[in-house]
């Protein structure tokens, strides 16, 4: 986890505790993303380095603030692109040798996926602390 002040990563599991928390109303236990109201709130706070995602051709993505990495299922070919120097995304940096350290903290980061927003404890009550899953 990092501690960021600025240009955060948010996704779309974020909606549903986002709209909970504007609304003052509960988020279900159940519910694997984080609001980031206090992020918006200028509030210092733990949060995500990456933000997971599958696509419908049996692919993967993983985002993190300079990369994007793309993974497709049976498909040898990786996709890694810098998010910040060429947002076109028409350069696979992960044909240059020069970025495998890169590629392969890509790589780990997309095993791991999602596997760190897991559901609130159960018996914290109904309203997750903003110190909880993301």
């Amino acid at each position: 986890m990092a501690i960021l002040v600025g240009t955060v990563l948010v996704s779309g599991l974020a909606t549903m505790p986002t709209l909970c928390d504007c609304a003052k109303v509960d988020t279900p236990l159940d519910i694997r993303g984080r609001s980031p109201l206090p992020l918006i709130e200028g509030k210092r706070t733990e949060w995500r380095e990456a933000a997971a995602a599958e696509m419908v051709q049996d692919g993967h993505m993983i985002r993190t603030p300079g990369r994007k990495y793309v993974a497709y299922d049976g498909d040898p070919v990786e996709q890694l692109v810098d998010m910040r120097g060429e947002p076109g995304e028409t350069k696979n940096l992960a044909i240059d040798s020069g970025h495998a350290a890169v590629l392969v903290e890509h790589q780990k980061l997309l095993k791991d996926g999602g596997n760190h927003l897991k559901p609130a404890p159960k018996g914290r009550g109904h309203r997750r602390s903003n110190n909880g899953n993301q």
